[in-house]
């Protein structure tokens, strides 16, 4: 285990999980010290210096640990299991540019200690000579909404992530409610759900970002418009490396880009959920029968020391044995300003509610818990490779204060 940690301690940092190159993407992708003004280590400017002449390929590293006081739940989890909060992650990424049209990007992580596992891996290809249009094939990451474009450590100034990239619902790909109650019964379990008497399984957030799913997406630019579509296995919350459940997710997000000081985006996603679930347990009706929908919209503004970002989304999934739909909203604004070179503050507040559904007593309650989320934070960066954090997460539950939660928690990143 200690070697493949050491060996781990070298990443390449290949371009953020961004829908657009470098020419396209918003300044968002810069220092998140020193954001205003353009960063020495983007990895975008990066991988764009690799695509210049000829074969080339980068080895870089980067590793991220926080500790805090957080106890484990659905609050901060990832699709691993573990706490956001209470991570020590190494990963390793190797970017092979072949030709400037044609590139290789794979990502090894290791997660408090595991044994490093394939975290994306995906060729970038140009297929036409002025390079407006793009393909992106293999295991790949989210490409539904903005946040994505900037959920790593180093681009994120808070140490959390939004609500709805992170919290787990009691909703699972792998078991079903028997009925309204039995899902009633689950509520504020995301960490670990059960329904029917199966085994135990972490639900899923509304949109996942810490699973990469197999598929293909193109996108391209036209003017101050960028677009992306594309076809991937799974759902927007149970991204999947292999397609296990019959039908694959048709995905597709447009944004304007008037200036670089503004952008505004829209993203769209349709596809089945559920995975591993015999006929008989959903009365012999397929997997694919049952579909998750995600609508999002976001905004980002940048004026001076200043950043602005806004995001909403709305998700509907569909159960076999409950007739009424499981809707979810959620919506966050974020702000980061900084106060001197390599100082910053930032803060995020945060709100995820779920629709209401009627039990069998006739009583009218929402399928998961409603929460609210304050994250304020600071960072310091005195060495571009070397950023430290600080910040203070409240979370209060609308119908469970018993599961209210206030967290401190340190960051240290590093990245070559």
């Amino acid at each position: 285990m200690p070697t493949a940690l050491l060996g781990l301690l070298l990443l390449v940092q290949a371009p953020p999980p961004g829908p657009t190159d470098k020419q396209a993407r918003p300044s968002e992708q810069a220092d998140p010290a020193d954001q205003a003004e353009p960063a020495e280590n983007d990895p975008a400017a990066e991988s764009a210096a690799l695509e210049q002449d000829g074969p080339r390929y980068g080895i870089g590293a980067h590793f991220d640990w926080s500790f805090s006081n957080s106890e484990s739940g659905p609050l901060n989890a990832s699709y691993y299991g573990d706490n956001l909060l209470k991570l020590l992650r190494v990963s390793l990424l190797f970017n092979f540019q072949a030709s400037e049209r044609v590139g290789l990007y794979v990502n090894l992580t290791s997660e408090n200690g595991d044994s490093p596992h394939l975290y994306g891996a995906f060729v970038r290809l140009a297929p036409f000579s002025d390079q407006r249009f793009w393909i992106q094939a293999g295991k790949i990451p989210q490409a539904f909404g903005a946040f994505p474009e900037r959920w790593y450590p180093f681009a994120n100034p808070l140490v959390g992530n939004p609500l709805m990239y992170s919290y787990l619902t009691s909703l699972q790909p792998y078991s079903v409610p028997a009925n309204v109650d039995d899902l009633l019964s689950q509520r504020g379990n995301g960490f670990y759900s059960q329904f029917r008497g199966d085994p135990p399984h972490a639900g899923m957030p509304m949109i996942q970002i810490f699973r990469w799913a197999a598929g293909g997406i193109g996108y391209g630019s036209a003017g101050p418009f960028q677009y992306l579509g594309g076809v991937t296995a799974g759902s927007a919350s149970n991204p999947l490396q292999v397609d296990d459940d019959g039908g694959s997710q048709v995905l597709g997000r447009a944004r304007f880009l008037p200036s670089p000081a503004f952008n505004a985006g829209f993203s769209v996603a349709y596809g089945p959920y559920l995975s591993d679930i015999s006929d008989e347990a959903l009365d012999g009706r397929s997997a694919d029968a049952f579909h998750q929908t995600a609508i999002g919209a976001d905004f980002h503004y940048a004026r001076g020391h200043l950043l602005l970002y806004g995001e909403t989304g709305w998700s509907r999934w569909e159960s076999p044995n409950i007739v009424e739909p499981l809707d979810t909203t959620s919506a966050f604004i974020e702000t980061r300003y900084r106060l001197l070179p390599g100082v910053y503050a930032a803060g995020r507040l945060d709100r995820l509610s779920f629709g209401d559904v009627t039990a069998r007593d006739g009583r009218r309650e929402s399928w998961d818990y409603s929460v609210s989320r304050l994250e304020l934070a600071s960072g310091f960066s005195w060495e571009r490779h070397v950023l430290l954090k600080v910040a203070g997460q409240f979370n209060w539950y609308d119908d469970a204060t018993d599961l209210n939660e206030n967290i401190i928690v340190f960051q240290i990143v590093v990245h070559f």
